[in-house]
């Protein structure tokens, strides 16, 4: 093997297992938020059960009336 390609070849396998380290841990990434997002949807779901089953509800009127997603935060 050529020195050229032995500097190469140097520089190739770190660049390589470090661009699968960088995949793995931005896929664990994803995954973690994912759980989060899954755990909180439940959380939410059990909110919006738990105010229907008590009768707590927004009237009719005001939620037609709501446009902007910064209005639902002075309902």
């Amino acid at each position: 093997m050529s020195p050229e390609m032995q500097n190469i070849v140097s520089f190739l396998i770190p660049a390589y297992v470090g661009f699968w380290l960088i995949t793995f841990l931005y896929v664990l990434s994803i995954r973690s938020r994912q759980r989060n997002l899954e755990k909180d949807v439940e959380a939410l779901k059990k909110m919006a059960e738990k105010k229907q089953s008590v009768g707590v509800d927004m009237p009719a009127g005001k939620a037609a009336q709501i446009t902007k997603p910064s209005e639902v935060s002075q309902v």
